[in-house]
């Protein structure tokens, strides 16, 4: 297998590779002329809305992503943690990472670009949740040597829905523990003042 493109550490997920040198070649060509298309998957800090386009420039050249929030889930540690979707249009060393934290929301885990260093929640195994970086490659759309389009894709980490559950779960507990000390006890009534 030959590797076509790269993933930046510690982004994880699906990733092209071709078994002849022409088909390295036309892949090649296909990310240089921007006929690939792929789409990522983030967590972010924060209740990010809507969608929208990040036109950022990055280390003095031109770069495009795309974005649009899919989930909101409330969190004790950010208040709230949004999964996006991404698509880069371009492809600059850390694009999506910059451009979501140039737009106040940047990826969990990511503490290059802000998105802390250590989260307080711990999965079952008892592994601290964002010792990853929430950016995940899911799809990916190219061409084929026959000028076809073709879409591969995978599903989200299983740590996505982990995450938020946790958070989900801390912040129902901290809801419970402030509505009971919000609770005021009766007030006592001595026997002088107890109806007669």
């Amino acid at each position: 297998m030959l590797k076509v493109h790269r993933l930046d550490a510690p982004t994880g997920g699906i990733i092209v590779a071709a078994k002849t040198r022409a088909a390295v070649v036309a892949l090649g060509e296909a990310f240089t002329t921007r006929r690939v298309k792929k789409r990522y998957r983030a967590i972010v800090l924060g209740r990010l809305e809507g969608s929208g386009t990040v036109t950022l420039p990055i280390d003095g050249k031109d770069s495009e992503s795309a974005w649009e929030a899919d989930k909101h889930t409330r969190s004790v540690q950010h208040g709230w943690i949004t999964t996006v979707d991404l698509w880069p249009h371009t492809g600059r060393k850390h694009q999506l990472r910059k451009h979501m934290a140039h737009l106040g929301h940047p990826i969990l885990g990511d503490s290059a670009y802000g998105g802390c260093k250590k989260a307080l929640l711990t999965t079952t195994t008892g592994k601290e949740a964002s010792q990853a970086l929430f950016l995940w490659a899911l799809d990916i759309e190219l061409p084929m040597l026959d000028g076809e389009m073709k879409r591969f894709g995978i599903e989200e980490p299983e740590m996505y829905q982990e995450h938020r559950d946790l958070e989900a779960r801390a912040w129902d507990s901290e809801v419970e523990q402030d509505s009971k000390e919000e609770v005021v006890p009766p007030a006592e009534v001595s026997p002088k003042d107890a109806p007669a």
